[in-house]
C-alpha cells in the first residue's frame, strides 16, 4: 500500500462515518430535538417579514401591507412625525388531543415596519381599512406653504 493511500479513507470507511453520523442523530435524545426543530422551520414564520407598497393617488399617499391570516384586531398602526409604525402580532394556539396525553402549544409573533414617508401628511384625515388580508392606510399630503418672498 502506497503512502497516498493510508492518507485518505476508503469508500467504505467513508460509508462508516457516515453511518455512525446518522445513527448519532437517531438516538433518543436527539430525535426529539430534532423533530421539534423540523416543525418549528415547517411551520415557517409568516411574520419576520411582511411586503409593504407605498404609492401616491391623486393627492393622497397610500400605503399597503399584506398581511394575509392576520386579524384585524392584531394590528396597529402608529404615525410618528414622519415615520408610519405598523405592528402585528399573531397568537397561535395548536391543540392536540389524543388516547393518554393532551398537549397544547401557543406562540406569539411579532412583526413591526417602520415605513419613511416620502412627504408630510395630514395625520388626522389618514384613514386606514384591512380587507382579504390587505391594510391600506390613505393620507392626504400636507399642502407646504412656501417660505419664498416676493420682492416689491
Amino acid at each position: 500500500m502506497s503512502e497516498e493511500n493510508k492518507n485518505h479513507p476508503s469508500r467504505s470507511q467513508i460509508k462508516n462515518y457516515l453511518k455512525q453520523i446518522d445513527e448519532f442523530f437517531e438516538q433518543t435524545p436527539l430525535r426529539g430535538l430534532i423533530a421539534e426543530m423540523n416543525h418549528f422551520f415547517q411551520k415557517g414564520n409568516r411574520l419576520l417579514t411582511f411586503p409593504v407598497d407605498l404609492y401616491e393617488s391623486g393627492n393622497d399617499l397610500v400605503i399597503k401591507a399584506e398581511l394575509p391570516g392576520i386579524a384585524k384586531n392584531q394590528i396597529k398602526l402608529e404615525i410618528q412625525g414622519e415615520y408610519l409604525q405598523i405592528s402585528v402580532q399573531d397568537d397561535i394556539a395548536e391543540e392536540v388531543d389524543g388516547n393518554n396525553y393532551y398537549r397544547r402549544e401557543r406562540s406569539i409573533t411579532e412583526a413591526t415596519r417602520i415605513i419613511k414617508l416620502p412627504y408630510p401628511i395630514q395625520k388626522k384625515a389618514a384613514k386606514a381599512s384591512y380587507y382579504n388580508g390587505v391594510l391600506e392606510v390613505r393620507a392626504p399630503k400636507v399642502v407646504v406653504q412656501s417660505d419664498i418672498l416676493t420682492i416689491e
